[in-house]
């Protein structure tokens, strides 16, 4: 199959506009969403692209509502999902859900052609490198369908911290120490096991007693079973709410058990 990338720098090509516009066949666009993104680079012609919110719709079924509820979370993941940004900011990353670009700059830098998922963020990254500046702006709105059900959510989020390995192979300067936290702390958590259950010594520590990686494990359960509780519950549904610990331990366990085996592999 053609990657997502080759398909968008072909349509680009084929595209006689000076403004390309990014979505989608998910996305539910603001009936004024082409015409704030025009006005915010005539605006700004100094920044190349602008994006904006990306929601979650209203219908849907709780478990989708759950992962825009975790997504939306200001403390657990991203601005760009939640309500309250008045005025447009500078940033580094748009997703091509709601991008749009000056398409001479774009011609300059183009999408990788292999890479998915996570093609528009290391192509965010050269573009930057370029010496490009992006924008985002708060009234330039999607709203972005979510996955509806524990499994496809689970891929979804292990395919994005495989590609997140892939990016920072691709572009070392790139690396973030949050992306590596959670697999950080599977793999200590792995290792007391280990240590634990093999009988091992740590040098100056001795034996590891197995109720320390078991007590570990139930504080992070608590941890995201209350964070979770917490962010579902403010919509005030039940079930969302009931979802939202389940929404946040897949999160972290997908997308650390994609970053870790992107980092295995070999390209």
């Amino acid at each position: 199959p053609v990657a997502a990338g080759k398909k968008r720098n072909i349509g680009v090509e084929l595209a006689s506009g000076e403004i390309i516009a990014f979505t989608d066949d998910d996305t539910i666009l603001r009936e004024d969403w082409l015409k704030n993104a025009v006005k915010h680079l005539e605006e700004n012609p100094t920044h190349v692209g602008v994006g904006g919110p990306n929601f979650t719709p209203r219908e849907g079924l709780p478990f989708a509502k759950a992962v825009g509820r975790i997504f939306g979370s200001k403390f657990l993941f991203s601005f760009r999902y939640t309500i309250g940004h008045s005025k447009p900011k500078e940033i580094e990353h748009n997703p091509t859900c709601n991008y749009i670009i000056r398409k001479k700059v774009f011609e300059t830098v183009q999408f990788h052609d292999t890479l998915w998922p996570g093609e528009d963020a290391e192509f965010d990254i050269r573009l930057i490198k370029n010496g490009f500046r992006i924008l985002y702006a708060p009234d330039v709105v999607v709203w972005h369908h979510r996955r509806s059900r524990p499994l496809p959510f689970l891929k979804q989020m292990f395919n994005y911290g495989k590609t997140r390995a892939q990016v920072t192979r691709m572009h070392p300067g790139s690396f973030d120490l949050r992306y590596f936290a959670f697999i950080s702390a599977f793999l200590f958590l792995m290792s007391l096991y280990y240590l634990s259950l093999s009988n091992s010594q740590i040098p100056f520590v001795g034996n590891v007693d197995l109720m320390i990686p078991i007590i570990l494990n139930l504080a992070y359960f608590g941890i995201i079973s209350l964070a979770g509780v917490l962010v579902g519950f403010q919509t005030g549904k039940v079930k969302q709410g009931l979802y939202a610990p389940l929404v946040l331990f897949i999160q972290h366990f997908g997308f650390s058990l994609g970053l870790l085996y992107g980092l295995i592999k070999k390209p």
